[in-house]
């Protein structure tokens, strides 16, 4: 029998997920001195365009786009300002302000803003999906699918419109009809990445081994994207895939080396497979990037413990105990060591 079916391992997912938000992938055209906006286009060069036309509204739109996406709310919002100054009547301006009102919890303001948005053009797909997104924020399921519902009015075919549903019913927890939604999102568009994840996910908590197929799905369309890649690994591990768990953390690390959370699965699997000294490594790895992180101390104390380490094991244990003193395993381990 191995130390590993004597001692209970802690093994937890620090998910990498995140709340999935549409971005808006939609660029109106201009004034016609208005250079076509590249996608990639960067804080300084939008500068300088500006200095040589301050007063085109849609300059200022775009560098509030970019501030709000680096999180510089009140700078965004200030450029807004500007922008519709300038040009009072464009609904994408008004959706946007009702984002940046939404980032900074003025629940008010931003559905003032959207409902703006809808009064200028009833049309404009963007403003009901963020209409949408607001009253999914708020739990309320029945609006949020309402003004969906308006949006596949106006495009019956739009993608993003499903991926939204997607995303309420999901929210509200009906996963049948969030798959479904996802999955004609898809049909819609076979390269829209956010529902192959989506899709992943539920049946990742499903227990449901198609969540492999999507999870790689969504890496034929981006081969880098860290929650697909750490979706498939945990699913892999989950499924006792070892190997495949292993190339996916690896490849994470290469990708992201500041998150901790695929050191410590590395590591979790080299101690599933008594190579110790290699877990330690990789768990120190995980705590090199965050100290706090206990889960971690556990384990490699464990290790330490049958590899004869005993000063190590209970210096670990303890410091667990310092960052949870409730942590009812460590206690435990100080105990047995000391016997």
């Amino acid at each position: 029998m191995t130390f590993l079916k004597k001692i209970f391992l802690v093994f937890i997912f620090i998910s990498w997920f995140t709340a999935c938000s549409i971005s808006d992938q939609t660029e109106q055209a201009g004034d016609q001195d208005l250079p076509v906006m590249n996608k990639n286009i960067s804080l300084v060069d939008i500068d300088a365009l500006i200095l040589n036309n301050p007063k085109n509204a849609e300059l200022y739109y775009q560098r509030a786009k970019l501030l709000l996406g680096e999180n510089a709310i009140n700078e965004s919002s200030k450029n807004l300002d500007k922008c519709i100054a300038l040009d009072s009547l464009n609904s994408n301006y008004h959706t946007l302000r009702g984002d940046v009102f939404l980032q900074m919890g003025n629940l008010a303001m931003a559905k003032i803003s959207y409902d703006r948005a809808i009064q200028i053009d009833p049309k404009d797909i963007e403003s009901q999906i963020h209409f949408a997104e607001y009253y999914l924020g708020l739990s309320d399921y029945s609006n949020a699918i309402k003004h969906a519902d308006i949006a596949l009015r106006i495009d019956v075919a739009n993608p993003k419109v499903y991926f939204m549903k997607g995303r309420v019913f999901l929210s509200a927890q009906d996963t049948s009809k969030a798959m479904s939604s996802f999955q004609t999102a898809i049909e819609m568009n076979p390269n829209y990445l956010e529902p192959y994840l989506m899709l992943g996910l539920i049946s990742d908590l499903k227990n449901d081994s198609i969540a492999l197929l999507y999870y790689r799905s969504a890496l034929e369309i981006e081969p880098n994207n860290v929650n697909a890649l750490y979706g498939k690994g945990s699913f892999e591990m989950k499924m006792n895939k070892k190997d495949e768990a292993l190339f996916s953390f690896r490849k994470l690390t290469s990708i992201n080396s500041s998150n901790p959370a695929p050191y410590f699965n590395i590591a979790y699997i080299q101690m599933s497979n008594d190579n110790l000294d290699s877990a330690i490594v990789y768990y120190s790895l995980a705590l090199k990037r965050n100290p706090r992180y206990y889960q971690a101390l556990y384990n490699r104390g464990l290790c330490y413990e049958v590899n004869g380490d005993v000063l190590a094991a209970e210096n670990d244990f303890q410091m667990v105990l310092s960052l949870k003193p409730d942590h009812l395993l460590a206690k435990e381990s100080i105990t047995r060591i000391k016997q």
